[in-house]
């Protein structure tokens, strides 16, 4: 009884290795399912031909080519506010004036005692022409006469500082005093700023001292709208470098409207080395390295007959795919069929590169035009692996050599 159990399991087992051995045999699994290939959905797109630029990226500000904090020249009380923020003044325009009782008085007192010692002296000189006077009664007076005027020079200087008055013409950036407040004491009145003329001052490493030069092209980019760029060059090489910090000095003159930046803003400023005209580019991450050289993959059509799965395929997931869990988006593994349409091979291809920005890479040579390069999904790939297209711009040939 035991010898025939035992043989009744050896032919069932060699059966369903036969049936196995037949599904796999024809491309089809366990209950004539169809062994499915693994697919990587990747995006793809043509070279396009463009601008690219050797650039060097350095942070600033901009800031006016003439700015000051204005004080009090003397201390007092504030008694108007002539000038806001926002306000456009002319030099010489006063801004705010102090309390100027006290310097009134002292100037009328001054003004009069003038007046006085100069009826004086003149009545001592007719006295010392009729013989009534001496020389030294005279020259007294004069000495006296010299001494007021000075006094009186001076509380007019005294006076005019009073008042806080525009030293360029400009626009009021601050006000930091009000009426009835002190003035004065070095605190700052208000901030003028010539937004005429704007510029950035950059610091740039010694080891590119030699590479800047006066009317280089330079684009600036505020740091919170990148996408937006002012044309600008350079007007001004430091001829020196700072021993402290291994930096030299660049100015950059903003055009006449500043292009819309403004004083104090922060932007990212990238200075033109090299430039190349209609060339051929790629995204920059769409190059790989392989064993220290640049590589991108190319989507060609796939061979007629798919490979199959083998058993070990099934069991253990390779890198970048699970064939049983279909993908939705670029990298993603999913499984060539029917309603996926048409897979594709991804070929490894070696390139010359020329210049880069951070942007777009440009190829010299290894790829045409009319290559269709991986874009997104690429960093998991293997040559000859099987992709299917999420995007691609021209469209990508079909397996038999035909646009779509």
């Amino acid at each position: 009884m035991a010898g025939r159990t035992g043989a009744a399991r050896a032919v069932g087992l060699g059966l369903m290795l036969a049936a196995a051995a037949c599904g796999r045999g024809d491309g089809r699994g366990d209950g004539g399912r169809k062994v499915r290939v693994p697919v990587t959905a990747v995006e793809a797109a043509a070279p396009t031909r463009g601008v690219v630029r050797s650039e060097i990226v350095v942070s600033a500000n901009v800031e006016a080519a003439a700015s000051a904090d204005l004080t009090a020249p003397a201390a007092g009380m504030v008694v108007r506010v002539l000038a806001d923020v926002g306000d456009t003044v002319g030099r010489g325009a006063v801004l705010a004036q102090l309390d100027r009782r006290v310097a009134s008085a002292g100037l009328a007192s001054g003004g009069l005692r003038v007046q006085q010692l100069a009826r004086q002296l003149a009545e001592e000189q007719s006295l010392l022409a009729a013989g009534a006077s001496t020389e030294t009664a005279v020259r007294e007076l004069r000495n006296q006469l010299e001494t007021a005027r000075a006094s009186l020079r001076e509380a007019e200087v005294n006076a005019s500082m009073l008042k806080i008055v525009a030293p360029f013409t400009g626009v009021i950036a601050a006000r930091d005093l009000q009426v009835g407040e002190a003035a004065g004491g070095g605190a700052r009145a208000f901030q003028l700023v010539d937004t005429r003329h704007l510029r950035v001052v950059a610091r740039l490493p010694e080891r590119d001292l030699a590479r800047i030069a006066s009317g280089q092209s330079a684009r600036l980019s505020p740091a919170y709208e990148p996408e937006r760029v002012v044309e600008a060059r350079v007007s001004e090489v430091a001829p020196v470098v700072d021993a402290a910090t291994g930096t030299f000095q660049v100015r950059i003159d903003l055009p006449p409207d500043g292009g819309g930046l403004k004083h104090g803003q922060y932007v990212h400023v990238r200075l033109e080395l090299e430039r190349h005209e209609d060339a051929r580019l790629v995204p920059r991450d769409a190059v790989l390295t392989d064993n220290g050289k640049p590589v991108v993959f190319v989507v060609q059509p796939a061979p007629d007959e798919a490979p199959e799965a083998s058993d070990e395929d099934e069991r253990e997931p390779s890198a970048g795919w699970w064939p049983w869990d279909a993908g939705e988006g670029p990298g993603d593994a999913t499984t060539e069929d029917e309603e996926q349409g048409p897979a594709f091979i991804a070929r490894r291809v070696p390139v010359e590169l020329g210049l880069r920005d951070a942007s777009f890479a440009e190829i010299l040579a290894g790829i045409e035009d009319d290559a269709t390069v991986v874009t997104v999904g690429q960093g998991t790939l293997k040559d000859g692996a099987r992709v299917r297209v999420l995007d691609a711009a021209p469209a990508v040939p079909t397996p038999e050599g035909t646009p779509p």
